[in-house]
């Protein structure tokens, strides 16, 4: 097949990687650098992956701007998306599928390592949906497994996982503060609960210097998640950024 990768961040690079280690063709498009395909010569591929910036604003939403003006010219058969986008996002957009990515950050994030992920969902219409799908089974082996949804739900899972991740930062730092207020060996705590398999290990290292959770992804998907719905409607996820903001400060 003939792809295309457009944003030659962490995610695109790494779709980079996927593609030419399953030997197809892989054009990339950056604005920064040289070097590149032309908007031309992206619009003869099978398949785009949009993988450009969606940094914060100021005052929470996400900033849209580079989804925009790629889907301006972009003229595939379809777009995969992997930037993450609010909830209806991708219906708004020609031939558009949503693939949220985890690759994650921070130490040693576990995907990163993978030669494939264990799942991709895909969301969009079906006609869509089986277009990306086929462009997944020809990238990673049947060991990967397709979970189809609508979009906004595929747009959902991936602010889900953040939320998830954020809240669970929160909870091993004031777990940190309640050892020190009471006595206890925070780590050989930790270590102990965590062997429950319903809690798990992953994001329960506390720095004492570096409290909370910070990085390209939780603060800017917390933020922007608390903004696409409101106060009202997610009390727990505002508290957690507000208690964020006040341990990082």
């Amino acid at each position: 097949m003939r792809l295309a990768v457009i944003g030659l961040g962490v995610v695109g690079r790494h779709m980079r990687a996927d593609i030419e280690r399953a030997g197809h063709t892989c054009l990339t498009y950056d604005i920064v650098g040289e070097g590149h395909a032309t908007r031309e010569e992206v619009n003869t591929c099978d398949a785009a992956f949009v993988c450009v910036g969606t940094p914060a604003t100021p005052q929470g939403p996400a900033d849209l701007s580079a989804i925009v003006a790629v889907f301006a010219w972009l003229d595939v058969p379809v777009a995969i998306i992997r930037s993450t986008v609010p909830p209806g996002t991708t219906d708004q957009l020609p031939r558009a599928v949503f693939c949220p990515e985890f690759i994650g950050e921070g130490v040693n994030p576990p995907y990163l390592a993978m030669r494939q992920p264990p799942f991709v969902i895909l969301g969009g219409a079906p006609d869509l949906r089986a277009r990306a799908a086929d462009v997944f089974a020809r990238l990673y082996n049947s060991e990967c497994e397709t979970i189809l949804v609508d979009a906004v739900t595929a747009e959902v899972c991936k602010y889900a996982e953040n939320y998830f991740l954020a809240l669970k930062v929160t909870w091993a730092n004031e777990l940190y503060d309640i050892c020190q207020a009471v006595g206890a060996d925070f780590p050989a705590m930790m270590n102990a609960v965590t062997h429950d398999y319903r809690i798990g290990r992953s994001h329960t290292h506390v720095y004492p210097d570096r409290r909370g959770f910070d990085g390209r992804c939780l603060p800017k998907d917390t933020a922007a998640l608390l903004a696409r719905v409101g106060r009202e409607t997610a009390p727990l996820l505002l508290t957690v950024i507000q208690i964020n903001e006040a341990r990082r400060a």
